[in-house]
């Protein structure tokens, strides 16, 4: 788990602070929002993650998501599968609506 101190610095990919990501929520959903934690996932070489959060940001896939609900998948692709990027995208996509089915099930 982040502390307080430590979720301040993150940036995202574009090198907003969460902080500022937050303020932009705050202003476009009108509804006050506080990170009262998170944490940080790493995998193993191979193993890859997707994730969804509801309600869902038009943020790129792989930046900060923050949301209400959530849900991350973790997986691995064979060696004997392609690790061509054009696969690696689409398996990526089946596990973002893995995760997006997860929160429905949740929500409901």
């Amino acid at each position: 788990m982040l502390s307080d101190q430590e979720l301040s610095t993150i940036q995202t990919k574009d090198s907003k602070k969460l902080t500022d990501e937050i303020a932009l929520s705050i202003g476009e959903l009108g509804e006050n929002i506080k990170a009262r934690r998170a944490a940080c996932l790493k995998s193993a070489e191979n193993v890859y993650l997707a994730g969804y959060t509801h309600p869902a940001s038009d943020v790129a896939k792989d930046t900060v998501q923050c949301g209400k609900y959530g849900a991350i998948v973790a997986y691995r692709v064979s060696r004997k599968q392609s690790t061509s990027p054009a696969f690696i995208n689409s398996v990526s996509e089946f596990g973002r609506q893995l995760c997006q089915h997860i929160v429905g099930k949740i929500i409901s």
